[in-house]
């Protein structure tokens, strides 16, 4: 069975700032199912071209953020949870 990972996980594994033990459950949960890996390629697409914009640009990030979240309905996959609060944060898309 995978490890469950949170939304939380995946964007501090992205960002190079999971712990070991966090580390070790992404890698996990990604082996464990060609749908997770999938699904980490997307986010990490979308992870690495909000890096490379010079500027914000929360009108953008949203609409990709909401094409990777019907990608993941359509293929019937789970949504991680994560508290809105840290993603706020986090990309400061406020």
């Amino acid at each position: 069975m995978a490890p469950t990972v949170s939304w939380q996980d995946l964007v501090d594994y992205l960002a190079g700032e999971a712990s070991e033990a966090v580390q070790q459950r992404v890698e996990q949960w990604l082996e464990a199912d060609a749908q997770h890996r999938a699904l980490f390629r997307s986010l990490q697409q979308l992870w690495d071209a909000g890096a490379a914009t010079d500027e914000e640009d929360p009108a953008w990030l949203e609409a990709q953020w909401q094409a990777l979240l019907e990608k993941m309905r359509v293929r019937g996959l789970s949504l991680p949870e994560m508290p809105a609060r840290k993603a706020e944060q986090r990309c400061r898309c406020s």
